[in-house]
C-alpha cells in the first residue's frame, strides 16, 4: 500500500515509517501539511496518515483539503495525536477510518491498515 505520513515530530514520524516500510508497505514521508498537499498533488496514495496537531496547517485542514482535491475522496485517511479526540468537522468527520492517539499501538495501526488493504483489493 502507497502511504503518506505526515507528522512535524520527526522522531514519530520516522519510526512508524520503519515500521510500516519494514512491513512490506511505501511510505512517503512530510513534515508539514503544506509539503504533504504538494505531494497529494503530484502523486497517488491509498492512504494518508497525519498528526493532528502541526504549525501553519492542522492534520484536520490536511485532510479538508485532500477531500476535496482530484481523487481525494477515494483516499483512506487515520488520524494520530497525542491529544485526546479533536472534534472534527463535520466534512470529514465520517472521511476519517479511525483515531489513534500517540504513543501509537503500532500493531494496532497495522491491522487496521491490512483491513483497509483488503477493503482495496476487494473493489480492484
Amino acid at each position: 500500500m502507497k502511504i503518506l505520513l505526515v507528522d512535524d515530530d520527526e522522531l514519530s514520524r520516522s519510526s512508524i515509517a520503519r515500521f510500516l516500510k519494514n512491513n512490506g508497505h511505501h511510505v512517503i514521508e512530510c513534515s508539514n501539511g503544506m509539503k504533504a498537499l504538494n505531494r497529494f498533488s503530484q502523486e497517488k496514495f491509498h492512504l494518508v496518515i497525519s498528526d493532528v496537531q502541526m504549525p501553519a496547517m492542522s492534520g484536520i485542514e490536511l485532510i479538508s483539503q485532500i477531500k476535496r482535491s482530484p481523487g481525494g475522496q477515494a483516499v483512506n485517511t487515520i488520524l494520530i495525536s497525542g491529544y485526546d479526540k479533536p472534534e472534527l468537522t463535520s466534512d470529514i468527520d465520517n472521511t476519517i477510518c479511525a483515531y489513534l492517539r500517540k504513543p501509537i499501538n503500532i500493531e494496532q495501526l497495522l491491522e487496521i491498515i491490512n483491513r483497509l488493504e483488503e477493503r482495496l483489493w476487494f473493489f480492484l
